[in-house]
């Protein structure tokens, strides 16, 4: 259900949320930013894809929710995407996560990965790198449309330079879509939240209709749309 609109993404809560109400925080905070046009990954071969219009918007819409959760309700914030020729609509997820918890992000991913790579052998390997969003090799990744990619982008604060991992994979090789839910479900202690279809995930109208107004009361002085 829609938070905010802007002029080529909007901002959604998600559903079947992962996260759950934390302290100060009294709505589930898990939110998707969706690109309006219909695309399986952000790159679809437009010349400066880095300074596109679309991607700009993407950021900003980003690091506004990073801010919400950092200056008022001081949580971290995990993102995760993927980048695939395989997929339908490409979307950034955003999870808030308590602060106590952040520091052990690259564990909880490793675990994963050597879960996903040795145990689930019919699944696309995983093998991440750690980037900062200024390196040039990072930017040479995402900027090569043929590039297919799991990426997840971890903030401490609202402040502080994001730590980037970043996992290439081939696009006909079978991709654990659940991945990132993983992962994150692990760092906080949730597995029973992995599947957004799960029973202790599922919300009736009326809670979505709720978190949405819980959303955009916290939100509302950080919306980019304003």
């Amino acid at each position: 259900m829609f938070v905010s609109i802007g002029t080529h993404a909007y901002l959604t809560t998600a559903k079947g949320p992962l996260s759950v109400p934390t302290g100060d925080m009294d709505f589930h905070g898990h939110c998707l930013i969706v690109p309006i046009k219909h695309m399986p990954k952000l790159n679809m071969g437009e010349q400066d894809f880095l300074e596109s219009a679309l991607r700009k918007e993407l950021s900003l819409y980003e690091l506004s929710v990073v801010k919400m959760n950092h200056r008022k309700f001081d949580m971290s914030t995990v993102v995760f995407e993927i980048h695939s020729d395989q997929t339908i609509h490409f979307h950034k997820q955003i999870i808030p996560v308590p602060k106590y918890l952040i520091m052990r992000f690259q564990e909880a991913l490793e675990r994963q990965v050597y879960l996903n790579n040795e145990r689930y052998t019919t699944n696309a390997k995983m093998n991440f790198q750690t980037f900062s969003s200024e390196d040039q090799e990072y930017k040479n990744i995402i900027a090569d449309a043929k590039n297919n990619f799991f990426q997840f982008t971890v903030y401490e604060t609202s402040q502080d330079e994001p730590a980037i991992y970043l996992s290439q994979f081939n696009a006909n090789d079978r991709l654990d879509l659940q991945f990132g839910r993983r992962v994150v479900a692990f760092l906080m202690r949730l597995p029973k939240r992995i599947n957004w279809s799960s029973p202790v995930c599922k919300q009736s109208k009326e809670q979505e209709i709720d978190e949405v107004k819980k959303f955009q009361k916290g939100y509302g002085t950080f919306d980019i749309a304003n």
